[in-house]
């Protein structure tokens, strides 16, 4: 009976090895196999992490000077692009004497701008082009370094030629440091600058 059922029993055993040979094949594949796919994400992940952020936008920073009626006067450091009411704002505001009337508060700073916030009673100068008064406080002088094109012709010698070439020289090269400076502009020499100096500042 056992001889007669031996071949059958033969055929199950060599069906059972062939499935235990084929679950061994093909574990390692599995395990290859995720083992691939965690190294390919953990690559992904690395090059995400590493991948150059965009540079922010560089802040450009200016100096100005701001003088006469506000609580703090001094030199500031301001954002390129910011307004003479920025600049009023970080001097602690106006002081009771201020005359607002001229005063533009919406004009854009520069780099190396004085700027003169009057007081009530005051003879100044407004300045359309800078906000800023042109002339040196209470003394009828006229600030070559604020001065529009217009206020320089009102200075002896100067015409409209001259009156160009000297902001022209002053936005090319910043402002004045001193009065004898003036000879670096084209057409005005020492006699110009002697016959003018007593009416102009650099203040």
């Amino acid at each position: 009976m056992l001889k007669e059922k031996w071949p059958y029993i033969l055929i199950v055993l060599l069906l059972i090895g062939i499935g235990f040979l084929y679950t061994e094949c093909q574990t390692p594949k599995t395990e290859v196999d995720l083992e691939e796919n965690t190294l390919s994400k953990e690559v992904t992940t690395t090059e995400k992490s590493e991948s150059p952020k965009p540079a922010a936008p560089k802040v450009q920073e200016i100096v100005v000077d701001i003088e006469g009626a506000v609580k703090k006067p001094g030199v500031y450091q301001m954002t390129e692009g910011a307004r003479v009411a920025d600049v009023v704002e970080k001097a602690g505001g106006y002081t009771a004497q201020v005359d607002k009337t001229k005063v533009n508060l919406a004009k854009k700073l520069v780099d190396e701008m004085l700027i003169y916030i009057p007081k009530v009673g005051e003879e100044v100068t407004v300045s359309s082009e800078t906000g800023a008064t042109a002339g040196d406080a209470g003394s009828g002088k006229i600030n070559i370094n604020t001065a529009t094109e217009e206020q320089l012709q009102q200075i002896s010698g100067i015409g409209p030629s001259k009156a160009k070439a000297i902001i022209e020289y002053r936005e090319k090269n910043g402002l004045f440091q001193r009065i004898e400076d003036l000879d670096k502009v084209s057409g005005i020499g020492e006699k110009t600058i002697e016959q003018m100096e007593d009416q102009i500042t650099v203040q």
